[in-house]
């Protein structure tokens, strides 16, 4: 019993580490994919819904509970995930565009400068190297 009682008494800090977890991740990724030429671990469709959910749950509860039960303080939490979300989706090579999958159509208008030779591929799963010839 007393152990339920301080898992919920530390509860109230576990939206702040699910942001913070995000935020390691991103800079991890970030050092991943420019710093070691690996494909990032959010460029997974389990690891990017993870991140995601994470992001939305702890944006959309907090602002629930500022709309029904009047709890003001609940903003503060709301303005730092959708910080994060926003800081998430422009800094990620995987999610602002840059390392598109080569198999994605691009539209005209989101055509990068990048020549059709420059193209690398990662063939295998994350963090790991990009194949040695390019495409």
């Amino acid at each position: 019993m007393n152990a339920i009682k301080g898992c919920l008494r530390h509860g109230r800090m576990l939206p702040a580490a699910a942001l913070i977890t995000v935020l390691v991740l991103l800079a991890f990724d970030l050092a991943a994919f420019w710093g070691w030429q690996l494909r990032p671990l959010a460029s997974v469709d389990g690891v990017e819904i993870a991140v995601w959910a994470v992001l939305w749950g702890t944006a959309l509860a907090p602002a629930l509970r500022w709309l029904v039960l009047r709890e003001s303080r609940m903003r503060y939490q709301v303005a730092a995930a959708l910080g994060v979300m926003v800081a998430f989706s422009a800094m990620h090579p995987w999610h602002n565009g840059y390392a598109v999958p080569a198999e994605m159509p691009i539209r005209a208008e989101h055509e990068r400068s990048v020549p059709a030779d420059a193209v690398v591929k990662f063939e295998r799963g994350p963090l790991t190297a990009a194949a040695p010839e390019r495409w």
